[in-house]
Order: structure tokens, then C-alpha cells, then sequence
């Protein structure tokens, strides 16, 4: 049996975007002020602004990858395409069900108040959502994410009847 793996880049907020166009204005504004009032007293303000636009801009790259392989499914965060983090390793003898989000198997779970919501999808509002409900030590999570049509086509072969397409 292969390994089936899907990479989703994650959209950046409207929060980060706003706030890095904001620390650009920031910096020039106070560079601009360095150089006709005092560089002493507005050049590290500027400087800090400028590190804060660099690392929201370029250094804030998010990808989550996930893997399925021999009934376990791993869900790992990429940060800036060198560091990664496994984030869940579920075991799909633990799910409960597996359905297209909004379908009407997956609903009840996701109007339960109880249950713990895990979002690792792109934020692009797209289809090929699946919402994964499974048990844990930590009680009955609700996991979004977006996988392939051959990743899930590979968990229907053994898990039929908790994988719903």
C-alpha cells in the first residue's frame, strides 16, 4: 500500500495583511522623520517596524500536509517551507464518522456545543471540506480538513462505513 499525502497552503487574515501594510506606513513615516528631524530618536522605532513588516510578510508562510498511510492519519503544520510540526496522528479505528462539511451526517457534531473544533483547512472558502469526528482521551473532537479525492477514495476501501463521500 502507498502513502497518500495532500500540502494546503493556508490564506493569511485579513488581520496579518492590514497589520503588515500598517508597520510598511509605520516605517517609512518614521524613517522619513530620522532624516529630517532626529535618526536617533526615530531610527530604531523604524527599524523595529521594519522587522515586524519582514517577518509578517515574508517569514508567516503556512502549509498543513496530511498523510494517510495504513489507517492512521497524520496532520503536520509547514512553517515557512523548512519547519514542521505534527499537529494530530489520529488512528481511524478512533473515527466516528467522515463526511463532506455541512452534509447531514456530520451536522449534529457540528452544532454540539461539547465537542472540541480543529481547523487545519486553507481558510479559502472552497469545496473538498471534510469534517472528521473522532474520540480522544480529551473527549469527541470535530477536525476540518481538505483532502484529495484519492485520499479519500483510500479511506473508503477499509473504512467504508465511517467514510462518507
Amino acid at each position: 500500500m502507498f502513502e497518500n499525502y495532500v500540502i494546503v497552503a493556508k490564506k493569511k487574515s485579513i488581520g496579518k495583511k492590514v497589520t503588515a501594510v500598517l508597520l510598511f506606513i509605520a516605517m517609512l513615516f518614521l524613517f522619513f522623520l530620522g532624516t529630517v528631524i532626529s535618526p536617533y530618536i526615530f531610527g530604531v522605532p523604524g527599524i523595529a517596524c521594519g522587522i515586524g513588516w519582514y517577518v509578517l510578510t515574508f517569514r508567516s508562510f503556512v502549509e498543513y500536509e496530511y498523510s494517510y498511510f495504513e489507517g492512521d492519519l497524520k496532520i503536520t503544520r509547514i512553517k515557512n517551507k523548512n519547519k514542521r510540526k505534527r499537529l494530530q496522528m489520529i488512528e481511524m479505528d478512533k473515527i466516528i464518522i467522515m463526511a463532506p462539511q455541512g452534509s447531514s451526517s456530520v451536522q449534529h457534531y457540528e452544532e454540539d456545543r461539547r465537542v472540541q473544533r480543529l481547523d487545519y483547512t486553507s481558510g479559502n472558502n472552497r469545496e473538498g471540506i471534510y469534517a472528521l469526528v473522532y474520540s480522544s482521551e480529551e473527549g469527541t473532537m470535530l477536525l476540518t480538513f481538505e483532502p484529495d479525492e484519492k485520499m479519500v477514495d483510500a479511506m473508503r476501501i477499509k473504512y467504508s462505513k465511517v467514510v462518507m463521500k
